[in-house]
């Protein structure tokens, strides 16, 4: 249970909500219920039933049809509750900074019936046998690899007899788990996909689920629709369902019907940051409708799967949710949408909108007033220009591996539109790569401090979202490291002898970074329950580090500060001590990495910088 927060004076901050309120019988949700069918123009929906401020919680889905890790961590992660194992990463895939993990990760071990799936507890394997393994078990023990080669549990080599190499592709292990369970007869699975040909008792039961199967047997000419086959084949091949001639060939397009479904309605719980990686599928959650302007998002807690509002949502309002990064530019969330095989019609695409012309509507905007970017009058007015002349900056060489990362670049940076992709992407891959590979923190926390000031709070409006937080969560582990190390001398042998590192050590050793990361660290467990659940890895990770802080002594005073500003954001002494000593050091790292550090990385840490002496270019980007 976590402590109750304390209400701000401010009205504008948000803040976490009571339970929903009871909803119809018919439907199991408090505050939802379906609407429309598979003939209406939007299909089946969810409606609200209650009133949902921003942040609060719609509803959890703690029972999925489905849930397991995907192939690449299936020996990394329990098979039941997805958490990570020892010896697992945020940054296996090299996809994200890793966010931290309060609890130590759990010793996984293998079935020792299969040797091909792991468990943290014997309660997890427990739940997982009952549900499906005692049915999948003898058939992975039939399609594990014939010659077993080293695989990784508990991040440990290992070519132990029994422990085989995994190579079950991720959609054929749902839908063997599936047809697992339609040839017992499982009410539930039957409701959602419906019967397939010669798979157990069939009445021609049609299921909930939409599978859109005539748009993938036309997509990408068909050849999306050859790879289902062969993947249908497979599923029937490993689930042990012996047919043949006709019965076989009725039995794969069932099942491909079925993998259809799944593309169509499964969602992808991958999270880098935190090391969580995997498939949910629930078919009372896949009724929320798509729109490029969603009112609400959804996050993931183990098997659980949290509907959270984005905005104010009211009563009769349907429920949308954005199935792609609705970030992207137009043309490429209409590819992405394309395996959803319609066209969304929602006023970002047909006005055609960038993210600062989505935000300067956003209703959500007054929520900033606690956060790294409290001027409300940028969101408003943000200050980019469209209309700025692209000149001919200095550019790495052709053959350098960022010369096409530049060009798409660089235009936006002469703009100032630094919230639009992929500039984005491009600085939270820099923050990982300086923050893992490069070993200059220095580096990693002025665009840390850059993604958190201009180009997080256009892209992600309101305070609360993941993304933000996860943001936010960064730049105080990175301080957590820095503020020792500036306090020893120490920074600067670590961060290299370049003249940008020389700077950003000095102005670092000026700065409270302890008032900085206790600032930010407050803002993560205030926003933390509204972003995800109570029991996100972020917001466990953030609270430690406070305890850490507060075992400091002689800090009272700035501490006292701190929690004024979040109690109310607009209390004079301590909106003063935070602008001066928080908000004031985060953007002057934030300037500096677009002055320098984003030129050093694209161009090399030999290049000349614009502006620098000996050059007659103009500056790159002007100082935010």
């Amino acid at each position: 249970m976590s402590k109750p927060y304390p209400r701000p004076r401010n009205p504008q901050v948000p803040l976490p909500s009571p339970n929903p309120p009871p909803s119809s019988p018919d439907f199991p949700y408090p505050g939802l219920r379906r609407t429309g069918d598979a003939n209406t123009p939007r299909g089946r929906g969810l409606v609200a039933t209650a009133t949902f401020p921003a942040g609060s919680a719609i509803a959890a889905f703690p029972r999925p049809l489905l849930c397991l890790p995907d192939g690449e961590h299936v020996r990394t992660a329990c098979d039941w509750c997805l958490r990570p194992g020892a010896g697992s990463s945020g940054t296996d895939d090299g996809g994200g900074a890793d966010l931290g993990e309060v609890r130590p990760r759990p010793k996984l071990n293998a079935c020792t019936g299969c040797r091909c799936v792991v468990y943290c507890s014997k309660t997890c394997q427990s739940a997982a046998w009952k549900a499906v393994h005692k049915l999948e078990c003898p058939a992975l023990r039939g399609v594990k690899d014939g010659v077993f080669g080293a695989t990784r549990i508990n991040g440990k080599e290992t070519e132990a007899k029994g422990e085989g190499k995994w190579f079950v592709p991720t959609a054929v292990r749902c839908a063997m788990q599936l047809l697992l369970r339609l040839k017992t007869g499982d009410r539930d699975v039957r409701d959602a996909v419906g019967d397939i040909p010669f798979v157990g008792t069939t009445s021609g039961a049609k299921g909930v689920l939409e599978g859109n199967v005539h748009g993938f047997r036309d997509y990408e000419d068909g050849t999306m629709w050859k790879d289902l086959g062969a993947q249908a084949r497979a599923a029937l091949q490993s689930s042990g369902i012996e047919l043949e001639g006709d019965k076989l060939a009725a039995a794969a397009e069932g099942v491909r019907g079925l993998l259809c479904r799944l593309q169509t309605n499964a969602f992808d719980r991958r999270d880098e940051d935190v090391g969580a990686a995997g498939v949910l599928l629930d078919v009372d959650l896949a009724m929320a409708n798509h729109s490029c302007l969603p009112n609400a998002y959804v996050v993931f807690a183990g098997r659980t799967a949290i509907l959270r509002a984005e905005r104010d949502i009211g009563v009769g309002e349907e429920v949308e949710i954005s199935y792609i990064d609705n970030n992207l530019s137009k043309a490429e969330r209409q590819k992405a949408l394309g395996l959803y095989h319609f066209g969304c019609q929602c006023r970002r695409c047909q006005e055609d909108l960038d993210v600062y012309q989505v935000c300067q509507s956003s209703s959500t905007i007054p929520l900033n007033i606690l956060s790294l970017q409290p001027d409300l009058d940028l969101y408003k007015n943000p200050p980019i220009e469209r209309n700025h002349y692209v000149y001919d900056a200095p550019r790495p060489p052709i053959d350098s591996p960022n010369y096409d990362l530049y060009h798409m670049t660089v235009g936006l940076k002469d703009k100032k539109m630094y919230a639009i992709e992929p500039f984005p992407s491009l600085y939270h891959q820099l923050v990982v790569r300086y923050e893992t590979e490069e070993l200059n923190l220095a580096y990693a926390l002025a665009i840390a401090c850059f993604l958190a000031t201009q180009c997080h709070p256009y892209g992600h409006v309101v305070p609360f979202k993941p993304w933000r937080v996860k943001g936010l969560m960064m730049i105080a582990q990175l301080l957590s490291h820095t503020a020792p190390l500036s306090a020893t001398g120490e920074l600067g042998k670590k961060c290299g002898t370049t003249k940008t590192s020389r700077v950003l050590v000095d102005e670092l050793a000026k700065m409270d970074q302890v008032s900085m990361c206790e600032a930010i660290l407050r803002l993560v467990v205030h926003y933390g329950p509204m972003a995800h659940s109570d029991d996100w890895e972020v917001l466990r990770s953030a609270r430690e580090l406070l305890e850490d802080i507060a075992q400091l002594q002689g800090r009272e005073r700035e501490s006292a500060a701190i929690a004024a500003w979040v109690r109310d954001p607009e209390q004079s002494d301590a909106r003063a001590f935070v602008d001066e000593m928080v908000l004031k050091p985060i953007n002057v790292l934030a300037s500096r990495s677009m002055g320098w550090v984003f030129y050093e990385a694209l161009c090399g840490p030999n290049s000349v910088v614009p502006d620098a002496p000996g050059s007659s270019v103009r500056r790159l980007v002007c100082q935010p």
